[in-house]
């Protein structure tokens, strides 16, 4: 009636059919996760799955939004709304991200029904080699028949049939847009063949009336195709020529349809390197001062056959690492992976050639470093060794490899590292030479066993390079501007005797070739250090071979211990074991307070520094005196020293037992209070020479430069200590010699003056 009404009846829920659409823009941002948007339709595979169903952003696999996910363990198929216009007037574009190549073949096709698959017809296959990367797309589908509108559907395929086991590997779908194609359509399929040094040949695909083309390239990465000068053809097949090798391409193609009108160009560039060119040149130098990450983080056009991943941070070795090849494996029983990186092709044979090289062993246990040949750079089966490294220490040493036995169908020189069972191998490769193979071959295996070597001899011993029975030897120490030179030695090992204790020294070989009247050139040095020993005069050090690593030098000792104590008879306490507030000297290469080269630091700062740099066992003469450079700066900077630096010291102390006591009245103090022999805060911000009189000190004695901070407050300051020297003191001398010219009250004296150590400032009769 007018004022009387039933409740209403249950709700029915309906949903509206889907119609034909003239177009398709769907990011799937509203649509939610595991699901499709409206009007879409998947068919799933032999086994209920979630996929292809909408997931959320993951950014780890390239994923920066929502995304439609497909998985390869299943066929499945999503098919878009019907479109109201045949597929032949219409461009598909969207966005695709292979997750691995498990991920398998992505297709794109059409369908005349959408629930049965055997209506799909594949139009474009995608099997990218770039992963974890949403990468453009773009499909036509020229020439797709409507037949009578049934046509209509367009379609995504992904997965396996019959299903298979496993981990998922996905595809991902963003960014779908269907859209009018236009009148003049692109060409599609850009593939690259034939790829040689200088050249590649093109092949692309296109509408079945088109006939004329442009494509233009460049090796520019920045570089768009607009604003390159395109070149016309009427092939779809060319070769490009005249390119650079070891180049990456891009390379587009347009169709010109009439004078006026013009296709775009690709979508997505055609990407390729040229391929390397053979090496024809002798001599060959590498230095590993550039490597590129494209491949492998190596020389342009080496390769690497077999590799080890591991280290910190992790590397896949063999690879370039600060301007050396490094090399590495380990035994570890689940992972032996070996070592195995090959040069360039050459054109010459390789049994005329030698290869040179640094190498420095990295790891104490490592296997031998091999270095050989190869026919094919892509099977290690038919790598020839020919020589086996293995070094005895980890300086580095130049190794010479005779390629002589190289078999002549080899042409690739390879160097190879196997782990050993004994422990992880490492090396480091430099200063590569490859050049013809000299007649008179310099020796090779030149060492100083670290068994022979003592306070003052050593043994020097090398094997011949070739047939030659004679040598000539030279060593020196690395101060020493000349080489003491031994000539024709007989035999392949040399005893060096009266060396200095606790010194550096060099040494070199070379061939004397007899037989064809000419000598090689020399090895490259070898570096071994006589035992600590007491060193005689003159002694310095200069810090120019140490390093943040290699600090304090050979026969240097740090200590840390308040020298008040020490003078009570307390023990001097190694460094290893100090406070970790205390400070200690380190090695310094900054430009603070003094010279580049190398030089000693302590920050003398804070409550409980207690800095001792001792140096090795020095053996004193007559008038011997002490001579360093010191500079004082504001920590880390090049400014003068700051604040009131009260409770700073700085001491030179002798201990005239070599090293077991050291006493206060042989130190000379550099401090601000009454204690002070100098001044501490007089201590310039540069280079300040001073001097240390040793004369009232005789025999064997070690030297300690001390450095002590008591307050924390009083400045946080560097002192910097560099070019030691301890040198005999030589006086001048004064000879008499007879007067003449001699009158009742004046005649003309005569003397002989002699400089010593340093330059006479001033001299006269008395």
């Amino acid at each position: 009636s007018a004022i009387e009404q039933s409740t209403f009846s249950t709700v029915l829920v309906h949903r509206t059919l889907c119609t034909p659409v003239a177009t398709i823009s769907e990011n799937f941002e509203n649509t939610p996760v595991e699901s499709i948007p409206d009007c879409w339709t998947k068919i799933l595979g032999s086994s209920i799955t979630k996929f292809p169903s909408v997931v959320a952003k993951n950014t780890n696999a390239g994923v920066p939004s929502k995304a439609m996910a497909f998985t390869h363990k299943r066929l499945q198929y999503l098919i878009l709304p019907a479109m109201n216009v045949p597929l032949s007037t219409l461009q598909l574009k969207f966005k695709l991200n292979r997750e691995s190549n498990i991920s398998g073949v992505f297709k794109v096709g059409y369908m005349s029904d959408p629930n049965d698959t055997s209506t799909f017809v594949a139009v474009a296959s995608f099997d990218d080699s770039k992963y974890k990367k949403m990468l453009p797309k773009q499909v036509y589908f020229v020439g797709v028949a409507d037949n009578s509108g049934a046509n209509r559907y367009i379609a995504f395929r992904c997965g396996n049939s019959p299903e298979i086991g496993g981990f998922d590997y996905y595809y991902w779908v963003d960014d779908v847009e269907v859209s009018p194609a236009p009148t003049c359509i692109p060409t599609t399929n850009l593939k690259v063949s034939n790829i040689k040094p200088n050249a590649a040949d093109i092949s692309f695909k296109h509408e079945a009336s088109a006939n004329t083309w442009q494509y233009v390239y460049t090796d520019d990465p920045s570089v768009s195709p607009d604003s390159l000068t395109p070149t016309t053809i009427t092939s779809d097949s060319i070769t490009v020529s005249g390119l650079t090798p070891d180049t990456e391409y891009r390379f587009w193609v347009r169709t010109k349809c009439s004078p006026t009108e013009l296709s775009d160009w690709n979508l997505v560039p055609l990407t390729f390197r040229t391929d390397c060119r053979h090496i024809t040149t002798i001599p060959l130098l590498e230095d590993f001062s550039s490597s590129q990450a494209h491949n492998g983080n190596l020389p342009s056009c080496w390769t690497k056959v077999l590799s080890f991943k591991g280290g910190f941070p992790q590397k896949l070795y063999p690879e370039v690492v600060n301007g050396k090849l490094a090399f590495k494996a380990n035994n570890s029983y689940f992972d032996k992976k070996q070592n195995l990186v090959v040069m360039p092709k050459f054109e010459v044979a390789l049994d005329t050639l030698e290869v040179s090289f640094t190498l420095t062993r990295t790891e104490k246990k490592s296997a031998p470093f091999i270095v050989g040949v190869m026919s094919d750079p892509s099977d290690s089966a038919t790598f020839v060794a020919m020589d086996n490294i293995a070094s005895t220490d980890n300086l580095p040493h130049t190794y010479d490899v005779s390629l002589a036995a190289a078999p002549s169908t080899h042409r690739y020189i390879a160097f190879r590292l196997i782990p050993n069972t004994t422990g992880s191998s490492g090396y480091e490769m430099d200063d590569l030479d490859i050049h013809r193979l000299p007649a008179c071959r310099r020796p090779i295996r030149l060492s100083v066993e670290e068994a022979t070597i003592s306070t003052d001899s050593a043994v020097v011993s090398w094997n011949a390079g070739g047939t030659e029975t004679r040598w000539t030897l030279e060593y020196k120490t690395r101060a020493d501007g000349e080489w003491t030179t031994i000539d024709s030695i007989s035999t392949t090992h040399y005893t060096l005797k009266n060396l200095k204790a606790s010194t550096q020294y060099l040494v070199r070989v070379k061939s004397l070739c007899t037989a064809i009247s000419s000598e090689s050139a020399f090895t490259s040095e070898s570096i071994f250090y006589t035992l600590c020993g007491a060193t005689a005069l003159p002694w310095m050090e200069d810090f120019s071979q140490a390093t943040a690593t290699m600090f304090p030098p050979r026969c240097w000792a740090r200590y840390d211990q308040k020298a008040s104590d020490v003078f009570g008879g307390a023990e001097l306490k190694n460094v290893t074991t100090s406070s970790y507030l205390s400070g200690i000297w380190k090695y310094d290469n900054s430009t603070y307070g003094m010279n580049t080269g190398g030089k000693a630091k302590i920050n003398i700062f804070g409550s409980s520094t207690y800095g001792w740099l001792v140096t090795p066992s020095i053996r004193l003469e007559a008038n011997s005196v002490l001579e360093f450079d010191l500079s004082f700066t504001k920590h880390n900077s090049s400014d003068k020293a700051t604040d009131t630096r009260a409770d700073d010291k700085f001491m030179v102390i002798v201990s005239t037992d070599n090293g077991t006591t050291w006493a206060r009245a042989n130190a000379t103090v550099w401090s601000n209070d009454s204690t002070a022999t100098h001044r501490l805060n007089n201590v310039s911000n540069i280079a300040t020479p001073f001097t240390v009189d040793l004369s009232k000190y005789s025999g064997v004695v070690k030297i300690a430069f001390y450095a002590e901070s008591l307050v924390g407050s009083n400045g946080d300051n560097d002192l910097y200590l560099d070019n030691i020297l301890v040198k005999r003191n030589i006086p001048p001398t004064v000879v008499t010699l007879p007067a003449d010219n001699i009158t009742h009250n004046t005649a003309t004296l005569h003397k002989k003056v002699t400089e010593g150590s340093y330059l006479i400032d001033e001299e006269g009769f008395f």
